[in-house]
């Protein structure tokens, strides 16, 4: 069974286009960014919140409303063989579209979820290569697995984006530049400011000013034309 740490019942943000949307919080995380902010969810012996029957019962009443199910977290591949058998048990009641928000640390998972036909994928990219192990609080950190998740996308086997969160304790310019070099041309990057809440695994962290955000931008637009702020 998964661990279903939260439950948002209606969301016309997550989802592409607006499309409405339930979005599940599953537990458990393989990294520990210090700018989280569901940091209550890194640990793996959570006991679930919600339950998988009371989501498909919320699911089956509201077919016609609901277009779309959002698996966030927390890392949901990590619950990938449950998380699978979920997703088509939601199947059953209606053909939801699947958005699933990912770290990119497991690529066979990642793949595992794209063959079995997941709509979309949005995945994080914490920062720069070098400045990675940072970015997810592990020391000696090997990008090795989140390279291969980048290439695995950029097959265009199924419709995704990729985002960074900035933290001006953590991004500047030249790790923009670096990321933008690193990715190299997609159809959707996103670029999301921090935001600081009592969620958050570190408290003293700030956004970037607002007068350089379109300088970050502007940086990374000379690698990916497609980019935006969110």
């Amino acid at each position: 069974m998964l661990k279903i740490m939260g439950f948002n019942k209606l969301s016309l943000i997550e989802y592409p286009c607006g499309l409405p949307s339930a979005v599940i919080f599953l537990g458990g995380c393989n990294f520990a960014c210090p700018f989280c902010h569901n940091h209550s969810l890194i640990q793996t012996t959570l006991q679930s919140a919600v339950s998988e029957s009371e989501i498909l019962d919320y699911l089956n009443k509201r077919k016609n409303m609901i277009k779309a199910v959002v698996f966030g977290g927390g890392e949901p591949s990590i619950q990938i063989d449950d998380l699978i058998k979920f997703i088509g048990q939601i199947k059953q009641i209606s053909d939801f579209k699947i958005k699933i928000d990912t770290n990119g640390f497991c690529p066979d998972r990642l793949n595992a979820l794209i063959k079995f036909g997941v709509d979309y994928i949005a995945m994080d990219i914490k920062n720069s290569l070098q400045k990675y192990p940072l970015s997810v609080g592990i020391n000696d950190f090997c990008t090795e697995k989140i390279e291969k998740s980048v290439k695995l996308l950029k097959q265009n086997k199924v419709d995704f984006e990729f985002r960074t969160t900035l933290v001006k304790q953590f991004h500047d310019i030249l790790d923009i530049k670096k990321i933008g070099e690193w990715v190299g041309d997609v159809k959707n990057f996103y670029l999301q400011n921090f935001a600081d809440n009592q969620g958050v695994l570190y408290s003293g962290l700030d956004p970037i000013e607002s007068e350089l955000l379109s300088k970050y931008l502007t940086a990374l637009k000379k690698y990916i034309p497609n980019a935006k702020l969110r």
